[in-house]
């Protein structure tokens, strides 16, 4: 990650090229702490996403899924399936994030 935009789609570009054809479900190694996959199926449009991680319980991360953006009555929108487990957060956390994740939607866009 960098916050200058020119340097991470570099190191972006970069990744892309040498682990694009991998097998391997996390390739890259050095993840940081306290971070956590985003998925992407940006050619499907969806109303929602349910993804079942068997591990008895002991997956608390949050799983994002952002699927295929599409225009309706004018404006751009994207599917996004957020799936939390309960232990660590509850939906008013979630909805907390949706609600600044649709400010900085609108500020970035406006």
């Amino acid at each position: 990650y960098s916050q200058d935009y020119s340097e991470f789609l570099k190191s972006y570009q970069a990744d892309v090229a040498e682990y694009s054809k991998s097998t391997r479900y996390a390739p890259k190694a050095g993840t940081p702490e306290n971070s956590f996959n985003i998925s992407m199926v940006p050619w499907l449009e969806f109303t929602s996403v349910n993804l079942n991680v068997f591990d008895d319980g002991r997956f608390l991360l949050p799983i994002f899924t952002l699927g295929k953006y599409f225009e309706r009555e004018g404006k751009l929108l994207l599917p996004l399936a957020i799936q939390v487990h309960h232990a660590v957060c509850d939906g008013y956390h979630v909805g907390l994030f949706v609600e600044k994740l649709q400010r900085s939607i609108a500020q970035f866009g406006g």
